[in-house]
């Protein structure tokens, strides 16, 4: 069953379940599938975000999924706070939170300061509209 939200060890773009279960040693463990790998983001608070994503959908991302990326992890929080054994006012207030935030760029293998520059561009084009 595909999952339509972000949701640890499944791809965040094709929601394919990168996990799955191995004896070793006579236990039970889970280990992550060959085609399993990670991407980071630099999001407009400044902070970084990395998500699971498989190698076939990894070698074709472009910006142009940034958006689709960012509210499949933002449905994932949404699951999550379900979860979570808080008031509604702070469910809501957490949700506000980081419904707000929004993908800046990748920041895999990119120097602090060319993602300080790309950050500040950002928050500078954003003021402007």
């Amino acid at each position: 069953m595909a999952v339509e939200f972000d949701k640890y060890g499944y791809c965040v773009k094709c929601h394919r379940n990168l996990r799955y279960e191995q004896v070793i040693n006579n236990k039970v463990m889970m280990r992550f599938h060959t085609d399993y790998d990670e991407k980071e983001y630099l999001l407009n608070d400044g902070s970084k975000m990395r998500v699971c994503i498989c190698k076939p959908c990894k070698s074709v991302l472009t910006e142009k999924d940034n958006k689709d990326i960012m509210d499949c992890v933002k449905a994932g929080w949404e699951e999550e706070v379900k979860t979570l054994p808080w008031t509604e006012d702070k469910k809501a207030s957490y949700l506000d939170t980081y419904s707000k935030k929004e993908i800046v760029c990748s920041s895999d293998n990119v120097p602090t300061d060319v993602l300080s520059n790309k950050l500040a561009e950002y928050l500078a084009k954003k003021a402007s509209e």
